[in-house]
């Protein structure tokens, strides 16, 4: 049974707060793989547990992370 549900995707940085922010900054800082990178940045800008992320389709990911990269590079 397929689940769906509704992931909100923050597009400029005034819809993440300082909070979040520092949350992410943490859990990518010692990040090398691909794959945790990506689910460290879903989940931390995204408001979703680590579990769900991984369960996700790959292709889902991958157009969620592609994004959020556009939020990251106007840092």
């Amino acid at each position: 049974m397929k689940k769906t549900f509704e992931i909100s995707i923050p597009t400029e940085w005034c819809d993440v707060s300082i909070a979040k922010f520092t949350k992410y900054m943490k859990a990518i800082k010692d990040v090398e793989e691909p794959q945790e990178l990506m689910t460290s940045t879903i989940s931390e800008l995204c408001d979703l547990h680590p579990d769900v992320v991984k369960v996700m389709k790959l292709s889902d990911i991958k157009q969620i992370y592609n994004a959020l990269q556009k939020l990251i590079s106007k840092q």
